[in-house]
């Protein structure tokens, strides 16, 4: 077989490896059918427009180029060696001195060998500057112009930090989330996560406060809130109660949730206030228990730690949610 025919075979097959190694791609890990609330906030989420992808892709073709410039048929080396080969002499009839003729054979052995070789790489040079260079102009202004769109159309107008302390109460015993795990030491999206610290943290551009309430907040890591139902990732697996489910001593359960000690009628659509530091950030109660109240007695440790209470919030005149 032709060695330009396998030269190209290799370099197109190294450039669709690359192509597929490189191609985004998104799993998602989970067991056993997630509701349709998560399912539908991982298809919104799965639908918003990522940079990484351009680049990726950008990525994969300019390596395939590469690939295919280092495997073609007529590389430097081969160049290099035909070069030096001395032309033919093109008239012997004419007899020269000596003296000349050396000199006239070292010279061309001296410039014109290395000019093809030299002529061949300023175009490979130039060939894979414009194939480093476009690719990376135009993923900047790609990249530029996304970000700028993104932050224009935004709810917050650009990236925000909030922060909001929660506790979970399951039958009066107080619950935590699984820890973190790999070195992001989150649990949770980029936007929407948690950090082993009973603490929501809401950073970066929100395009819709509704993709940073309670509800989304439990769906981003795994778990579920609605009016009557609560569940979440604990290190002992999923922990789950319902309105009905009885606690110890067949004493039926209900899910409440206290927004600075206030009970919130629809927490899933709680979106927290926008603060940075807790307090005067919320404290958020989720409790399942027997009975029914309005208030509660409750109070976040961050809260407690800077003296603070329900009642000094609302001197402040301090509002709750944007």
């Amino acid at each position: 077989m032709d060695k330009g025919i396998l030269h190209w075979s290799a370099g197109i097959l190294g450039f669709v490896i690359l192509a597929v190694a490189l191609s985004p791609t998104s799993v998602i890990a989970h067991g056993g059918d997630e509701p349709e609330e998560i399912i539908a906030h991982i298809e919104k989420e799965s639908t918003l427009p990522d940079p990484a992808i351009f680049i990726k892709l950008s990525s994969s073709i300019l390596a395939g180029f590469i690939i295919l410039v280092l495997f073609s048929k007529n590389n430097a080396p081969q160049h290099r060696q035909n070069a030096r080969r001395p032309p033919p002499a093109k008239d012997r009839r004419h007899a020269r001195p000596f003296g000349a003729l050396v000199g006239s054979h070292f010279l061309r052995l001296k410039h014109q060998p290395y000019q093809p070789f030299t002529r061949r790489c300023l175009r490979h040079k130039k060939f894979l500057f414009f194939l480093i260079a476009i690719p990376v102009v135009i993923s900047t202004f790609y990249l530029a112009g996304h970000t700028i769109y993104k932050n224009i159309t935004s709810a917050t107008k650009g990236p925000v930090h909030w922060h909001a302390d929660y506790e979970l109460w399951i039958c009066g015993e107080q619950k935590e989330l699984r820890d973190p795990e790999g070195f992001e030491n989150k649990v949770g999206t980029s936007v929407l996560h948690e950090h082993n610290d009973n603490r929501i943290h809401i950073e970066g551009v929100v395009e819709e406060l509704g993709d940073v309430s309670l509800g989304a907040y439990f769906s981003s890591i795994g778990g579920l809130l609605t009016h009557h139902e609560l569940r979440f990732p604990s290190e002992n697996g999923f922990a789950e109660v319902k309105d009905g489910i009885p606690c110890p001593g067949d004493v039926q359960g209900i899910l409440k949730v206290y927004v600075n000690g206030k009970l919130a009628e629809e927490p899933e659509r709680y979106v927290p206030s926008p603060e940075i530091n807790v307090p005067p950030g919320d404290c958020i109660i989720f409790d399942f228990s027997s009975g029914e109240s309005s208030t509660t007695e409750k109070i976040c440790e961050s809260w407690k730690a800077h003296g603070w209470s329900y009642q000094e919030r609302r001197n402040r005149g301090i509002d709750d949610g944007p």
